[in-house]
């Protein structure tokens, strides 16, 4: 389906506690051109940044050469948010995310210190039907308009509230402000979100999915080629070396070992062709 968007559909939710898997998803990410081809962000959460300092930002952004949102859901009052603004601005963020009942004194303190840095607000949390903010999403969408904000954050497995977001703050004139969904579970629930006016689909559980797929299969190849080099050489001592191989062990265990290669070859390339699955 396409979006309203463009290409660069997907924002990849990186929000590993250890830095090595996180530069390792990145990493893979970065060599996977039917993946990155379709990311317009990497979103680094609370807990990545808690655990590796502000520094994991910029290393992120080196390895994808995408930009990074930082999603702190900054819920403070306004020189605080903006003093936080400054931190992950200056370690090379792009974009940070903030609860929309802050208000708007919040969303001017942080335009007026860093200007450049991105603000994407979440209207309500994608749980237990958005949370009490729910009840407030026609005054975020308003905010985030009037301050002609980067995005606004709303629940995609909730398709009518993405509706409702989309009637709010697109007018044909000022549309520059993204709808994201998030919480997304399935395909069906990116289709329809994307149906009712989401602009990105903000994902981590399907890119480690794709991303780990990719190691299973570069497992599988390399079994494959020890399957098929065993297979030869089994065919080879049966037929030049058959007095030989009867001394060794038994007919039917050369055939068991000869039709074990067959098969486990068959199955790693049909897997790899897209033929079987695991």
């Amino acid at each position: 389906m396409v979006n309203n968007f463009g290409e660069q559909y997907k924002i990849c939710a990186i929000d590993t506690k250890k830095r090595k898997t996180a530069l390792r998803y990145a990493r893979k990410l970065k060599q996977r051109v039917d993946l990155i081809r379709h990311t317009y962000a990497i979103k680094i959460g609370l807990i990545s940044i808690i655990d590796n300092g502000l520094s994991i930002i910029n290393e992120l952004k080196k390895i994808t050469k995408l930009p990074i949102i930082c999603d702190l859901k900054i819920a403070d009052v306004p020189h605080i948010a903006a003093d936080i603004s400054e931190k992950v601005y200056a370690a090379g963020a792009d974009g940070i995310v903030i609860q929309g009942f802050v208000g708007k004194e919040v969303i001017k303190h942080i335009k007026a210190r860093t200007p450049y840095l991105h603000i994407y607000l979440v209207s309500e949390m994608s749980h237990n039907a958005g949370g009490y903010t729910s009840e407030h999403l026609e005054d975020f969408c308003k905010m985030a308009k009037d301050f002609q904000l980067e995005g606004i954050i709303g629940p995609g497995e909730r398709p009518e509230r993405i509706q409702l977001i989309k009637n709010s703050v697109k007018d044909g004139v000022n549309d520059k402000t993204k709808i994201i969904a998030v919480g997304i579970a399935n395909k069906n629930e990116e289709d329809e979100a994307i149906k009712h006016g989401a602009d990105l689909i903000m994902e981590g559980r399907e890119y480690q999915r794709l991303l780990d797929k990719q190691d299973v299969k570069k497992l599988l190849g390399q079994i494959g080629i020890y399957a098929g080099v065993a297979f030869i050489l089994s065919l080879l001592l049966t037929i030049l070396l058959p007095d030989a191989i009867k001394k060794i062990a038994e007919p039917p265990l050369v055939n068991i070992f000869v039709s074990t290669s067959m098969t486990m070859t068959g199955v790693v390339i049909g897997f790899l062709k897209g033929d079987a699955r695991i």
